[in-house]
């Protein structure tokens, strides 16, 4: 079994592109429903803490949450693996400026 930080590398800017999209998706549907906080963490069975934790990008939510939170919202999470270079492609961003890694990603040790 590899320990997982010698094997896989996480780009900052791609794990806070996924907070960004959690915490758009929780603000937009808490504005379309004029909900207060107390009253959103109330229908989303969390803690109003635990709900400003994600809503200030404090908190590293699972798989299960993300979905949950979808699912509340009315919203299917949509997860898809494509390589490095498709994935930044389809954000028209050059690799460069978002990742200070050199090519290629580093591969888990064997």
């Amino acid at each position: 079994m590899f320990a997982k930080k010698s094997c896989i590398y996480i780009p900052p800017q791609l794990l806070n592109t996924y907070h960004l999209e959690v915490r758009k998706l929780i603000h937009q549907y808490k504005l379309k429903k004029g909900l207060s906080q107390k009253a959103l963490a109330k229908k989303m069975q969390v803690s109003e803490a635990y709900l400003s934790q994600m809503l200030n990008g404090k908190s590293n939510y699972t798989l299960n949450t993300i979905i949950e939170l979808g699912l509340i919202m009315g919203k299917y999470p949509y997860f898809e693996y494509v390589d490095k270079d498709e994935f930044w492609r389809r954000r028209n961003i050059p690799y460069h400026i978002k990742i200070n890694q050199p090519f290629p990603w580093p591969t888990p040790k064997t």
